[in-house]
């Protein structure tokens, strides 16, 4: 039995090959989110990481898409990558696989965006996941927007001097506000020029003040979420993914613990158990009846984050 699973995120697309005896291989390519960079380039990149998996013919595929996936997505998606009998899932349902193999559980994505899922006994709550015009609170995109919008305020005296103006003028290549404008809107994809700032934000935080709010305030919208799917449901394990976090667990973590902690709850946050694609893969194999015990062992045993 051969089960091919896909994580189609915004920063990048990771597919797996998984067997009864564990992942046999990934591959990667670009990223794959149909709402920051097309269907058309979606498409493209699913097909290269699949494509990358070798010539296989799987018992079933499995494809965890970031953001919102209704019928007319998944459906344009399965015309154009030819996989009429996929599985579509969201992100967010994959990582909760992936945190807790089908048990109990809050989990959150900090990839590019954000999203929340709780599930307690076949009930579920499903917080943001918004995009990144109306939420992603923690996410890259998030991080990247609130610190070049205070470099702008700082550079157009609306704001003190601090650490982000020279610093994003810099990493972006650019002389003034104009220049670094016109470097973000005219990009191909605006949503993932401004989210590739995140990393500076965790640099920057080591010695500047407002890098180390802008954190806080982060690690605050997070734990509203996740608070908001504890009070749903009552007492459960939390887990946190997504690039953003895995990338910066010591640094997230005890701020989000401690923002949790101050609206009433005590937790302490977990990592996933085995990657999202090789969950993508386990939620294809339920959907076709192959689901079995020693598959989910061999996904735990040989899936697991380096």
């Amino acid at each position: 039995m051969l089960i091919i699973g896909v994580d189609a995120g915004g920063t990048k697309t990771e597919a797996v090959l998984l067997r009864e005896e564990g992942a046999v291989s990934f591959a990667y390519a670009g990223p794959s989110n149909p709402a920051s960079v097309g269907l058309e380039t979606a498409c493209r990149n699913i097909g290269k990481a699949i494509e990358g998996l070798g010539t296989v013919k799987p018992d079933a595929v499995g494809l965890g898409i970031a953001g919102l996936v209704d019928e007319r997505l998944a459906g344009s998606l399965k015309k154009c990558l030819g996989l009429e009998d996929a599985v579509f899932v969201e992100d967010v349902e994959a990582a909760h696989v992936s945190a807790f193999l089908f048990g109990d559980g809050v989990v959150g994505i900090l990839g590019t965006g954000s999203s929340f899922l709780g599930v307690k006994g076949g009930v579920k709550v499903r917080l943001g996941g918004w995009g990144h015009l109306l939420g992603d609170e923690g996410g890259a995109y998030y991080l990247g927007r609130e610190a070049v919008r205070r470099a702008l305020r700082e550079i157009e005296g609306l704001d003190s001097p601090s650490c982000f103006a020279e610093d994003v003028l810099k990493h972006y290549g650019v002389k003034n506000t104009g220049e670094l404008l016109y470097v973000i809107y005219s990009s191909e994809n605006p949503r993932g020029k401004i989210a590739e700032y995140a990393p500076r934000v965790f640099a920057l935080a080591e010695t500047c003040a407002e890098a180390q709010e802008l954190l806080r305030r982060a690690a605050a919208h997070v734990a509203e979420y996740i608070a908001a799917a504890l009070r749903a449901l009552g007492p459960l394990p939390v887990a946190l993914t997504g690039s953003v976090y895995l990338n910066n667990e010591a640094s997230l973590r005890p701020l989000i613990e401690g923002a949790l902690e101050s609206l009433g709850h005590r937790v302490e946050i977990r990592g996933p158990a085995v990657r999202q694609s090789c969950a993508a893969a386990l939620l294809a194999a339920r959907a076709k009846g192959l689901l079995s015990k020693r598959l989910v062992e061999a996904a735990a045993a040989t899936c697991r984050f380096k």
